[in-house]
């Protein structure tokens, strides 16, 4: 029998918003646009010893852009017993596909901090306010940070405005999961997982090109032990070969998924890299309340690669309830 145990990640989540200077026609999807603006902005502002790289410098486990831009086993101060440590933060960009912005009209995207990630909010903001680079796009149109607003369930509290300081300390917000299951009432008979941006899985070393219950909560499982261990110092201590025997008796009787490809331009590598994933729906059924703590967690620290990217967005759709 399964036994109680939670485990809980702190986090919350901003919406920025940018005023375009000048007409700008920018790429339909902008998760890596904004993701090499803002960590070249960042590191302007945070690096303390202007090397090429953070290999070996001496500051690397002080480092607010290592910690959050270059992170590894290095810049944490837990030891994650892997050798991939995930980022304290995700960008959601917009969904829609939009390309053109006129004069003054205003582009806005999510930021989710997560666990000590959220000590680094005031960072985020100055980056983008501060830099005098803060130019989208391959032809570099000009943008500026206007406002930051904290979105707390149906609530937008305003944190900075254009001009003014931190208007206040945001609300930290925490993730619990429980195998109890108590806080998440009746079970569902049905759960349709909506995959928002591509969702690159990995099954037996290859990027998934299908989706079922066990891999879905394999890969959950995984990026929310790393954090907890990275940024929340709080393990995930769960009886996983249980719970993975118990997701494989969950079905998958409806799939509507294709592979939806995505280049982006690696500055570093100095070459475009291939980032398609899974995007679509797959409704479930099957006992699916131990699962559901784990899943609307999952809808806020995304699942799979490239979540500093957008990647991996999920949203839950659940179907008619038992009793």
């Amino acid at each position: 029998m399964m036994t109680s145990k939670s485990f809980f990640l702190s986090y919350a989540r901003f919406a920025f918003q940018l005023e375009a200077r000048a007409e700008a026609i920018l790429p339909p999807y902008l998760g890596s646009t904004l993701r090499g603006v803002l960590g070249r902005a960042f590191r302007d502002l945070a690096c303390m010893a202007r090397r090429p790289d953070c290999g070996g410098c001496m500051f690397i486990s002080r480092c607010a852009y290592a910690y959050v831009f270059e992170t590894n086993r290095l810049t944490v101060p837990e030891e994650t017993g892997h050798y991939y440590v995930p980022h304290p933060f995700v960008l959601e960009p917009p969904l829609e596909q939009r390309t053109y912005f006129a004069k003054e009209e205003r582009l806005a995207f999510n930021l989710v901090l997560l666990g000590q990630g959220l000590e680094y909010l005031p960072f985020f903001i100055a980056a983008f306010h501060l830099s005098d680079k803060l130019a989208l796009g391959a032809k570099r149109y000009p943008f500026a940070l206007v406002k930051v607003d904290q979105l707390l369930e149906a609530d937008v509290i305003p944190v900075w405005n254009e001009g003014s300081s931190l208007l206040r300390q945001p609300a930290v917000q925490n993730l619990i999961a429980s195998l109890n299951g108590q806080a998440c009432g009746p079970a569902p008979e049905e759960l349709t997982v909506l995959l928002e941006t591509p969702a690159r899985l990995v099954y037996e070393g290859q990027l998934a090109h299908r989706l079922d219950f066990p891999l879905l909560m394999r890969a959950l499982f995984r990026r929310l032990g790393l954090l907890g261990k990275a940024h929340g110092r709080t393990a995930l201590a769960l009886p996983f070969q249980e719970l993975l025997h118990a997701a494989g008796t969950v079905e998958a009787v409806q799939t509507d998924l294709v592979w939806q490809d995505w280049d982006r331009y690696s500055s570093r590598q100095r070459t475009k890299l291939q980032m398609g994933g899974l995007v679509g729906s797959v409704r479930f059924r099957g006992k699916l309340q131990p699962f559901l703590p784990f899943l609307r967690m999952g809808e806020i620290v995304h699942v799979g690669k490239g979540t500093v990217f957008g990647l991996g967005k999920i949203k839950l759709q659940t179907m008619k309830s038992s009793g």
